[in-house]
């Protein structure tokens, strides 16, 4: 303390405690600073070059305050702080080589705050220095339209593109393990919370809880309100659709990678006094060859713009460019005064602060997706003896804090697959029990995601506007239109269509009619002829009747009515067989008709098969009624990309296939449209998914087990796996390594070392001597 008094003997304890108090009026980290400007003050006058400046330092002997070796009598004559000041404004241009008003006022505070505590208050030149201030920031104001000074004071804000950079390359660059637990949860932390670093670094776990469907973190003093007269709570939101940028996920890969080892050491970062410098160093760092030329381009900020402070402008700016949020509920969030007598009536709302919470969490705007619910486990399926193996020192974690934590490692539960694809090697969470137990793909079908409302769990969407909803409706009646639309444009099709073939069958059956008719019209005469000779003789001719004539005539009529008979009813028929498989419903629309019957929700599924096709090619072929367009189905939907899955995953995916997915066995892909696979990468995957398999089915005929068609039942179908893929593998019925959970990439590589043909024979990586 700059106290004098403070180490008076002749005062009471009581009295020192008081003063003691009065010094914690300032933060620490103030004080210091404050400190070392008053410290820089006093030098300038020891070593100041003019004697009528210097001498009014006066040396001491032992240890004096600051470590300057002595002191100065206050008060000081008001020309030598007016000359102090104008000092710092360096060269004679007074547009060249400023200062910024902030720099100087730092100083300004230090010393009115030196007054202070010495008493000296009232000698304190404020008249002076208030002009002096006014000026220089007039004078700031005109260097900037120059070009002398940046246009930008301080720390540069971050956009939401910079933002999701840097948290890539902390996670994707290799740094210490305690990095790991430091940068990306941090960095993630002053984001959404909008708040300063120091805050972040003296995070406690006991201010942090979960309620409905956020996480709810209180900071009991800010620098705004270091009496903590105005506390408030922050909710933070999960992005399941975004791994990327969900605040909820890297908290979690935090606690599941790091250990609770004390009860009464609370703190969400080890060392907090160091914790933000240490941040704050990784980000200079990142500028001094961490990063490639062309990856500091994509970052759009330079070195020095960039500090713990970006974060803060950057979560502010990004939260006001959407249209309808509450400027005040971003001031309150921020921990920014609204003036003394509003901050008395004006308090931060739940749902502007879970709105705001959203936005940061980089949620859709005015979409579905911004009314997303955290990922949650169903009840029930943990244990509390899970919690202890999934979460080192679960027990240690304050009560409240526990609330938090199955929302945490579910949203890590949800993510595996991209937590697997892009973390960096050496990430501690590679080491942890949920990953090394393959806890994700066991847990996952556990975990419930949604949007809205959840009828199991009871959470409700907080922050959601009624835009979100009204765009909702929308979007839903946009659906059933095009729904309307195209089913409408699908019977004008086929009501052409079955009109083109029913006039081109009618006028089929009317030419082979007439060529019939025409064909027995000329037989006639002939039949006429041969009847008329058969009563005439050699001798003479037989006599030919009235009645004999009619009768002829009658019997030609009635096989000419007959044949006229035989072509009706052929026309009749053809046109009843071709309207029956024009009419007759389709598998996918017999399915449709259920659901809406039964009200049910099959996926989609057909009656008669379980996999469903898709649709999204059209091509125009040439048909006898002319050219028509038509549609290609696949397998896959469009853009599919197979997910990272272990052997026995795919061992079930290639037999079985996914109904819930509606995926069918990845053998069907072998033999059915040869653009099932859209992309080379994933035809390149399918190729080892095909080889793995090859070699499987391969050693089950060899032992004489059950082929690919008849593994229909699927335990039966786990039996062949495990005799095929341990004799393949060759491995020791006593090892207690999980072969079967290697990632089937990994086998290919195994196996393909091993093949004997030396064109599928892949080349063990060597490192060089």
């Amino acid at each position: 303390s700059a106290r004098p008094h403070n180490n008076d003997p002749n005062q009471s304890h009581s009295y020192l405690k008081a003063m003691k108090m009065m010094d914690c009026s300032l933060g620490l980290n103030t004080r210091m600073k404050y400190a070392r400007q008053v410290k820089f003050f006093l030098h300038w006058i020891r070593d100041h070059e003019e004697e009528r400046v210097s001498k009014l330092f006066i040396y001491e002997e032992g240890d004096t305050p600051l470590g300057v070796g002595g002191s100065v009598e206050l008060p000081l004559p008001k020309n030598i702080i007016l000359e102090f000041f104008g000092s710092k404004m360096i060269g004679d241009n007074n547009y060249e080589n400023l200062l910024t008003s902030s720099t100087m006022g730092g100083y300004k505070s230090a010393l009115v705050n030196w007054y202070k505590v010495n008493n000296m208050s009232a000698e304190w030149p404020a008249a002076e220095l208030k002009e002096f201030s006014s000026g220089y920031k007039k004078t700031e104001a005109i260097a900037k339209e120059k070009g002398h000074m940046s246009s930008y004071e301080g720390k540069r804000q971050i956009s939401i593109e910079t933002y999701r950079a840097l948290l890539k390359h902390s996670m994707s660059l290799k740094m210490e393990t305690s990095q790991y637990h430091l940068h990306t949860c941090f960095l993630s932390l002053c984001f959404n919370l909008m708040s300063r670093s120091i805050n972040i670094a003296h995070l406690s776990y006991s201010n942090i809880t979960w309620e409905n469907d956020a996480l709810v973190v209180t900071f009991q003093k800010t620098k705004s309100d270091q009496e903590g007269d105005n506390v408030s709570s922050k909710r933070v939101f999960a992005n399941p659709d975004d791994p990327l940028v969900c605040p909820i996920l890297h908290l979690g890969l935090k606690i599941i990678c790091s250990e609770k080892l004390d009860k009464d050491i609370n703190t969400v970062f080890s060392s907090p006094d160091v914790a933000a410098s240490k941040f704050s160093v990784w980000l200079q760092n990142l500028f001094k060859g961490i990063l490639s030329p062309s990856e500091l381009k994509e970052l759009g900020i330079l070195a020095h713009e960039l500090g713990t402070h970006s974060f803060r402008k950057g979560a502010a700016s990004w939260a006001a460019a959407f249209f309808g949020v509450s400027m005040t509920a971003i001031y309150l969030r921020a921990g920014w005064t609204i003036g003394v007598v509003q901050i008395r009536y004006i308090f931060l709302a739940v749902f502007s602060d879970s709105n705001i919470g959203r936005i940061l969490a980089c949620l859709k705007w005015n979409s579905a997706e911004f009314a997303a619910l955290p990922p949650r486990f169903l009840p029930g399926v943990v244990t509390s003896d899970d919690w202890e193996a999934m979460v080192p020192g679960y027990n240690l974690y304050p009560a409240c804090f526990q609330e938090a934590i199955p929302k945490l490692v579910a949203s890590v539960i949800h993510h595996h697959e991209w937590l697997e694809d892009n973390l960096h090697p050496d990430h501690p969470y590679f080491q942890s029990y949920i990953y090394r137990n393959q806890i994700g793909p066991k847990l996952k079908e556990k975990v419930l995601t949604g949007i809205e409302s959840c009828d199991i769990t009871g959470i409700r969407a907080a922050g959601v506007p009624d835009c979100v909803y009204l765009t909702m409706k929308v979007d839903k009646l946009a659906s059933q239109f095009e729904t309307m639309e195209q089913n409408s444009i699908a019977r004008d099709k086929k009501r052409s269509l079955e009109a083109d073939l029913v006039a081109e069958a009618a006028l089929r059956v009317q030419r082979e009619s007439e060529k019939n008719i025409l064909n027995a019209i000329g037989d006639s005469p002939k039949m006429i002829t041969e009847e008329m000779l058969a009563h005439f003789e050699v001798n003479g001719a037989i006599p030919v009747t009235r009645d004999e004539i009619v009768r002829i005539q009658k019997a030609e009529q009635a096989k000419q009515l007959e044949v006229l008979g035989d072509l009706q009813r052929q026309i009749i028929g053809m046109k009843d067989d071709i309207l029956q498989k024009l009419t007759a419903p389709s598998p996918q629309n017999n399915q449709e008709d259920e659901e809406n019957e039964n009200g049910s929700d099959s996926g989609g599924l057909s009656t008669t098969s379980p996999w469903k096709k898709y649709v999204y090619e059209t091509k125009t072929v040439n048909t006898v009624c002319g050219l028509r367009t038509t549609t290609v189905s696949y397998w896959l939907p469009k853009d599919y990309k197979f997910k990272a899955m272990t052997t026995k995953n795919l061992w079930d995916s290639w037999i079985h296939g996914s109904v819930a997915d509606n995926i069918p066995p990845f053998w069907y892909l072998m033999v059915g449209n040869e653009r099932d696979c859209i992309n080379r990468t994933q035809a390149g995957n399918l190729s080892k998914m095909k080889y793995i398999m090859e070699i499987l089915l391969k050693e089950a005929e060899r032992l004489k087990l059950p082929g690919l068609l008849e593994l229909t039942e699927k335990t039966e179908s786990n039996n062949v796996f495990q005799k095929c893929f341990s004799s393949v593998m060759k491995i020791d019925p006593k090892s207690k390594t999980r072969y079967a959970e290697l990632g089937y990439k990994t086998v290919y590589n195994k196996l393909s070392e091993a093949d004997p043909d030396p064109k599928r024979r892949k080349k063990k990586k060597t490192s060089p001597n």
